[in-house]
């Protein structure tokens, strides 16, 4: 893949989050444009929905990055990060190379993806399909709550339950993969505030991989999904901007990108301010 630098943009332009639609087979059209490491990860997994919903995410993920870029969606230069568990080690989130690279962060669940990108990071954007959550569930996120968040839980029962505890987790895993350290951080400094409607503010503490304000905002989703994003409050990214997904086109490998609309759309979030 090419080495190519990015340069820095000019001026900052706003967090853009795409949700993508994924397929239940593996399309030519997306195989075409991922990587032979992709594929050989790809031919990796057991479920042929599983591998068609890698390579569908994937795929996106490269034709938005290369529509940035102007680069042929298989040129764009991912590569992996250290693992916030194991150390420097090589097999952590995918990130652009190159100094002024757009910063990502992608998530997936069931037959939906979504893929959170701006100029400048700190992001992280989580995903998570409604269910039925059991007693053992809840208690393990009782476990990793604040004590406020805790006995909100604890008042909830049924649909209510299920919304609230999606939403608790979906604003902490954001947080935690904007802070570059996934669930490996303690859970339990984060107040998320989930009897309260996006967007929330929340601390991190004076200290640790997560610490300081985040900012948490609630993404409207389809029926049965529940998404946050996270950002730093004083991030210049202020808004969420809307409109036609521009990706780059699937089957040529041209050096300029070519904008398509198909299975992939740009979302907001309900509401554009916090307190």
């Amino acid at each position: 893949m090419s080495g190519r630098t990015v340069a820095p943009a000019a001026t900052p332009g706003p967090v853009r989050v795409w949700r993508v639609d994924l397929p239940t087979e593996v399309l030519p059209a997306d195989w075409a444009v991922l990587t032979p490491n992709e594929h050989r990860r790809a031919e990796g997994y057991q479920l042929p929905t599983a591998a068609a919903a890698f390579v569908g995410r994937r795929a996106a993920l490269r034709r938005i990055l290369g529509h940035r870029l102007g680069l042929p969606p298989v040129r764009v230069p991912l590569v992996l990060g250290p693992c916030p568990r194991c150390g420097p080690g090589p097999h952590g989130v995918p990130m652009v190379a190159g100094n002024g690279a757009p910063v990502f962060s992608g998530s997936s669940s069931h037959r939906l993806a979504l893929v959170a990108m701006a100029d400048h990071g700190p992001l992280g954007v989580d995903l998570e399909q409604l269910r039925e959550v059991s007693p053992d569930s809840v208690a393990a996120l009782r476990a990793a709550s604040t004590p406020t968040e805790a006995a909100y839980l604890a008042g909830l029962r049924g649909g209510p339950l299920e919304t609230v505890f999606h939403r608790l987790w979906t604003r902490k895993e954001a947080v935690t993969k904007a802070a570059g350290v996934g669930i490996a951080a303690d859970l339990r400094r984060l107040d998320t505030s989930p009897h309260r409607g996006g967007p929330v503010l929340v601390d991190g503490g004076p200290s640790g991989p997560v610490a300081g304000q985040w900012r948490v905002d609630d993404l409207p989703m389809p029926e049965g999904y529940v998404a946050a994003l996270a950002r730093r409050p004083d991030s210049h990214d202020l808004g969420i901007e809307t409109g036609p997904a521009e990706t780059a086109e699937p089957a040529e490998p041209t050096e300029t990108a070519e904008p398509i609309r198909a299975r992939t759309t740009l979302v907001r979030p309900e509401k554009e301010d916090c307190s």
